[in-house]
């Protein structure tokens, strides 16, 4: 089974930082997130990996090669000019045509997920989509509660929610590929998923216990760069 993994991003959010290096090859614990993810992959016998590459791609192509260094194989789907995350399918499509299902992996994310028992769940609920959640993920932001005549009556830092959050990483079926949204410019989260949410053909896998990273601005970096450091989590550790 393939796996596309988007690594084409212009990292606006972590600029300066990305103004000379690709948002995906910033370094975590010693080794670029993309490797972190490809290393992920290859725990979960997920080998065969196509990377979509854009800004500063050849940063990409140097430091990855085919894979070999890593046992899996990777190639790459180019462009010079955004196309977004459903176009960067729409332009590596040619790779996925024969594929029954393929898993689609945001290259700025880092998690522990059970892939295989991920792909079990895909396989038995048999939706276009299955969706990758977390529960009570914390949120980065104050919460502040007003009472009557804009009076603050409490006031909560970091709190989780008890609501499911989406973990970028998610398995499609083949008919995903026919979607007249799977095309330059379109997006996964505001235009392909919400189509076939109403469809009914969209499903939610879930595990108890998970980590999820978000590596997207340089705040986020910072963290997660601080939690690696201390030792308290890493990708390859927490799998099992």
């Amino acid at each position: 089974m393939k796996t596309l993994v988007l690594a084409s991003g212009e990292g606006t959010r972590m600029r300066p930082l990305t103004e000379c290096i690709n948002k995906n090859m910033i370094p975590i614990d010693g080794k670029p997130v993309l490797e972190h993810i490809v290393e992920h992959l290859k725990c979960y016998g997920f080998v065969d990996i196509v990377m979509a590459v854009g800004v500063l791609k050849k940063q990409v192509m140097n430091y990855f090669g085919d894979g070999r260094r890593w046992n899996v194989k990777i190639e790459y789907s180019e462009s010079d000019e955004l196309q977004g995350t459903a176009g960067e399918l729409a332009k590596a499509k040619s790779y996925f045509e024969n594929e029954k299902d393929f898993l689609v992996y945001y290259g700025d994310t880092l998690t522990a997920t059970n892939l295989i028992n991920f792909y079990q769940y895909h396989k038995q609920h048999r939706g276009v989509m299955t969706l990758n959640g977390i529960m009570g993920l914390p949120i980065e932001t104050g919460i502040i509660e007003c009472g009557a005549n804009s009076k603050v009556t409490a006031y909560r830092e970091k709190v989780s929610l008890d609501v499911i959050t989406s973990i970028p990483v998610f398995f499609c079926a083949n008919e995903i590929l026919k979607s007249e949204n799977i095309q330059k410019g379109k997006d996964f989260s505001y235009d392909v998923i919400p189509e076939f949410i109403a469809k009914d053909e969209v499903f939610l896998y879930m595990e108890d216990k998970n980590y999820h990273y978000d590596v997207g601005t340089l705040d986020r970096l910072r963290k997660v760069s601080e939690t690696f450091k201390l030792g308290r989590v890493g990708i390859e550790k927490t799998i099992k």
